[in-house]
């Protein structure tokens, strides 16, 4: 990733990172933070692995607020593992207990 920020820096492009879910922040505020990022992008770059729920989500996002994405794959997972991903955040978001 930050071989792929300095390549676009050295283009001339503005390029902020997203937040991780590796410095104790919840999900929800996760999201939040990304949000805004891909608001604020003209366009959006992406490193993929195909199991990360956060990555669909902000996928999701930047599809619906009409940004252009670059996808950048980095293995894979099976959709199983994904959805269970997803199930997991949902409930958290509503605050679910299930």
């Amino acid at each position: 990733m930050e071989e792929q920020k300095r390549e676009l820096e050295r283009q001339g492009c503005w390029v902020r990172m997203p937040t991780f879910d590796d410095n104790g922040a919840s999900s929800l505020a996760i999201t939040f933070a990304n949000r805004e990022m891909i608001e604020w992008a003209e366009e959006v770059h992406m490193f993929s692995n195909l199991r990360s729920i956060g990555t669909m989500i902000n996928w999701g996002m930047a599809f619906a607020l009409r940004k252009r994405v670059r996808i950048m794959h980095l293995g894979s997972a099976t959709l199983t593992q994904a959805v269970e991903g997803w199930e997991e955040w949902h409930k958290a978001l509503l605050g679910e207990n299930r």
